[in-house]
């Protein structure tokens, strides 16, 4: 529970601007999770209902961020990567290579 309470507050942090506070954000979270729509949660906050989408929308985004930071990459998507960003041909043998060859001939194989 007090790493949620820590997660939440890191997050109200960041989406909080200089017209909106972090407990403002706090307290539109709490709502939100309560079930509250949009609008009543508007009315409890002072806010209109754009301001509470915007603000939810920026606590959506800083839990993107934040997930992005703590995500480690695999090999495979790793090795994606890395052959996205090189210009040379690959290696003889490649899987990547291979499967591209094989379906290119189960392709064309009927003409």
């Amino acid at each position: 529970m007090q790493a949620q309470t820590s997660n939440r507050e890191i997050l109200s942090r960041k989406a909080a601007t200089y017209r909106t506070s972090a407990d403002d954000v706090q307290r539109i979270l709490a709502l939100r999770e309560a079930g509250l729509s949009l609008r009543k949660i508007g009315l409890h906050t002072g806010k209109c209902m754009e301001g509470v989408r915007q603000v939810l929308l920026r606590v959506r985004d800083a839990k993107k961020e934040a997930s992005a930071v703590t995500e480690t990459p695999d090999e495979e998507s790793a090795e994606i990567d890395l052959l996205s960003r090189r210009r040379e041909p690959l290696r003889s043998g490649h899987p990547v290579a291979v499967n591209a060859i094989w379906k290119g001939l189960e392709r064309w194989r009927t003409i």
